[in-house]
């Protein structure tokens, strides 16, 4: 399912390519969402098939400037190479730049070369940056405040044997003129409830909080939109129900 929301006053459209959990259903691929604004193409996530999708949608992936990653679960990444391997048969010749938290990089390049896809043999660049908590990304058309989520810390216990894993993960202020784009990632509430001051849309993921609980939040912070994502396959097809739960507080 895709949907879309328009973000007025410039040349900019907010649009949600995928809105699943980890679980793709018939209705719903795994999470991404994009923003055009003023021509340039901005990715938050790739979940799979985020390259057909933008096809789908009307978008040209060549205008990709940026792709922003929260974290490196599978349903948040898996259309990563593909994404690239698109670029390279397309003769991309703009750098990319792929943006996440600590230890990104790493993850990134060694799932590129693992699929032939060799930076040296690249038409374009690729250019990792791995952000920590309020570090901002400006490209003049956006900017992105990073800040940082507790998503991935139950992993630590593992990083002795795993060392690569990483637990690292944020999300994502997003500035475009004068709106204010909240969009979480996965989160706990104490992750977001302190960046929620003046945001217009709120993109908040269903996967780990209670309706009840993102219906409250929202209201207690006055935000304008919300937009529901990462929904369980349970949910996939009780749209109403959903709104339902939402509306008796928000």
């Amino acid at each position: 399912m895709t949907v879309k929301s328009d973000v007025k006053a410039m040349s900019s459209e907010l649009f949600i390519l995928g809105s699943a959990s980890g679980v793709p259903t018939k209705n719903r691929f795994c999470t991404s969402i994009g923003i055009r604004v003023e021509g340039e193409l901005y990715l938050f996530d790739c979940g799979a098939p985020c390259s057909t999708l933008l096809y789908r949608m009307g978008y040209n992936p060549l205008g990709l400037k940026a792709l922003f990653l929260s974290h490196f679960h599978a349903d948040h990444i898996a259309d990563l190479p593909l994404l690239v391997q698109t670029l390279q048969l397309k003769r991309r010749g703009e750098r990319l730049d792929i943006i996440g938290p600590k230890g990104v990089g790493r993850k990134v390049l060694k799932v590129l070369e693992l699929c032939y896809l060799i930076p040296e043999e690249l038409p374009f660049e690729i250019r990792v940056r791995e952000v920590d908590e309020g570090q901002v990304y400006d490209s003049g058309n956006l900017k992105v405040l990073f800040f940082e989520t507790s998503h991935l810390k139950h992993y630590q216990r593992y990083l002795e044997k795993y060392p690569d894993i990483g637990v690292n993960a944020v999300g994502f202020i997003i500035q475009v003129k004068t709106h204010r784009i909240l969009y979480t990632g996965d989160v706990a509430r104490f992750d977001v409830e302190p960046h929620l001051a003046g945001c217009d849309i709120l993109i908040h993921e269903f996967g780990h909080h209670s309706l009840d609980d993102i219906g409250r939040m929202a209201e207690k912070h006055g935000i304008a939109k919300l937009i529901v994502t990462h929904i369980h396959p349970d949910w996939d097809e009780k749209k109403s129900e959903i709104e339902e739960n939402i509306c008796k507080h928000y």
